[in-house]
């Protein structure tokens, strides 16, 4: 978890129009909220897909695929995740929806890509949603980012 400061348009607007007693008044000020860092949510997801394909789920799912995409470049060093990874591992083991916790993510991935798992939703729900186009295929190319990373293998 992190903590963030939060502040809205208005009080943004208010704050540059020097509107500050406004602020004030109205209980506008800068607010801290709690919320779950990136990483986490990264590997989360990358978690999910596995999950889902365990499941034999693709349906509604498939915008996982695209929020990796969009969270990889943010996260910088990959390798600084292996702690937290080994982390969510343990944690998510007392879940029993969360199948994946003691396998090898890196072969679930591949499973995935080879069996275009998530392609018939992706196409037909998750794509129909985005703003900026993005193809099946340029998703996947980060599945594969992820295997290559390594960071996802145990060893049994």
């Amino acid at each position: 978890m992190q903590e963030l400061k939060i502040n809205s348009l208005i009080a943004d607007y208010l704050q540059a129009q020097q509107f500050s007693e406004v602020i004030k008044t109205y209980h506008l000020e800068p607010f801290r909220v709690y919320a779950q860092d990136i990483r986490r949510t990264f590997i989360d997801k990358v978690f999910a897909v596995c999950d889902y394909y365990i499941e034999n789920s693709p349906t509604e799912h498939s915008r996982h695929l695209y929020d990796l995409l969009m969270i990889i470049d943010q996260l910088g060093d990959l390798e600084s995740l292996v702690p937290l990874i080994a982390e969510v591992r343990i944690e998510r083991r007392n879940n029993p929806s969360c199948h994946s916790s003691d396998k090898d993510l890196n072969a679930i991935l591949a499973q995935i890509i080879d069996e275009n798992f998530y392609r018939k939703d992706y196409e037909k729900i998750t794509s129909q949603l985005l703003y900026d186009q993005v193809a099946y295929d340029d998703v996947i190319l980060t599945l594969i980012r992820i295997i290559e990373s390594r960071l996802f293998i145990i060893d049994f």
